[in-house]
């Protein structure tokens, strides 16, 4: 070998053997590199899977109806849940039927007990009973601004038309304007509860209350249109001018209350009647129905006409029935429903069998007051009514 060539050639002093070293060195550190990132992303996806466990797990225990017990839970919570349950459903007995229940929204003798424990549904179930508004059918004629009586302009009669002979002269005949009259009425209701229940209680009551005193005010309205509320303002059986035909004592004579009325009334009007005088009719049409007399469809009729049943507490008593059109009635509010709230009045609450006086700051209650003015107004003469025998037959 030719010397030249060997001492051109560079000296090692080693570095191969360091670079492959390296090389080495740097392979592993990718691989342990790959290996960590494959270790981050199954600890995410497990971390993942968990939370997502965890979640199912709480809403499952938020929407079970009474309580969600984990397997892990001993016996005696269970049935420590099982006896508060009962406890419930007995509170719930107890707030429907003993009649030494002072108030709503109340147990024992405080006003603003818890109504529901926290364990629970946070839905109020209303089973109670809702009348359709007949006061709805009454023609609307709102208030206004001004003034808390008024008088209306009312037709009357009409002008008569008559044939003339040739030469004749032609008769006179002028429209017959009348007023009624109106005053307003203030219906009210308060209720009290503690900030305590408000804020504990898992039905959101502030909500939940126009729903619950609108039907009441509903019921209140109908009651006057029928029976009138006891100031001066009367109803379809108290207005002046409401036509009582003799003779009524049974159901069939009921089609005379039609015939009684006035004729532009007939094509329009129902037939209003108690509940039990609607079974009577009902039963009559299951069973041999007379030719005025039909039921199909849930709708019964007389004369063509159809019948509404309505609860005696609202027409009056048993055996009470009417004739006529809504239309015929005025309802007039001032405004809508208005809803007021206070936590600095003292209020005295009359409703049970002694005083209760609520001041409402140093107990840490709060009121709202739900207040309607209106009037309502029977045009009597197009009504005609009747009051039947308990023992009414066919």
């Amino acid at each position: 070998m030719d010397d030249n060539k060997i001492q051109n050639q560079p000296a090692d002093n080693g570095l191969k053997e360091v670079s492959a070293k390296m090389d080495t060195l740097l392979s592993g550190l990718e691989k342990s590199n790959a290996a960590a990132e494959e270790n981050a992303k199954a600890a995410k996806e497990a971390k993942e899977l968990a939370e997502k466990a965890l979640n199912e797990a709480v809403a499952a225990k938020n929407a079970h109806p009474v309580n969600f017990a984990p397997v892990s839970e001993k016996k005696a919570d269970k049935q420590e849940g099982n006896a508060k349950f009962r406890k419930f459903l007995e509170d719930v007995k107890e707030a429907k039927f003993n009649a030494k229940v002072k108030a709503a929204l109340s147990t024992d003798t405080e006003t603003g007990s818890v109504i529901v424990p926290t364990d629970y549904v946070p839905t109020l179930v209303d089973l109670l009973v809702k009348y359709p508004s007949m006061v709805a059918d009454a023609f609307r004629l709102n208030w206004g601004l001004v003034g808390n009586e008024r008088d209306i302009p009312n037709l009357a009669a009409r002008p008569e038309v008559a044939v003339v002979g040739e030469g004749n002269a032609k008769p006179v005949s002028n429209p017959v304007f009348a007023t009624i009259h109106q005053k307003l009425v203030k219906a009210a209701a308060i209720v009290v509860w503690t900030r305590e229940l408000a804020s504990d209680a898992m039905i959101d009551l502030q909500a939940l209350l126009p729903s619950i005193i609108g039907p009441q005010f509903t019921t209140y309205l109908d009651k006057w249109l029928f029976q009138g509320n006891g100031t001066g303002h009367a109803g379809i059986f108290n207005a002046s001018g409401v036509i009582v035909p003799e003779g009524i004592t049974t159901v069939a004579d009921l089609i005379a209350l039609k015939t009684a009325a006035p004729y532009n009334v007939r094509a329009t009007g129902k037939f209003y009647i108690e509940i039990s005088l609607y079974g009577q009719l009902a039963s009559i049409a299951r069973l041999s129905a007379p030719s005025w007399l039909t039921y199909e469809n849930g709708v019964m009729r007389i004369d063509g006409s159809e019948v509404v049943a309505v609860d005696a507490s609202i027409i009056g008593k048993k055996g009470r029935a009417c004739f006529g059109d809504m239309r015929n009635v005025i309802f007039s509010p001032k405004g809508d429903l208005v809803v007021r709230w206070s936590d600095m009045a003292t209020i005295v609450d009359n409703s049970g069998q002694s005083p209760v006086t609520h001041n409402l700051y140093q107990e840490n209650k709060e009121a709202y007051l739900f207040e309607m003015r209106a009037d309502i107004s029977v045009v009597g003469n197009v009504w005609t009514v009747a009051e039947l025998s308990e023992e009414s037959g066919s």
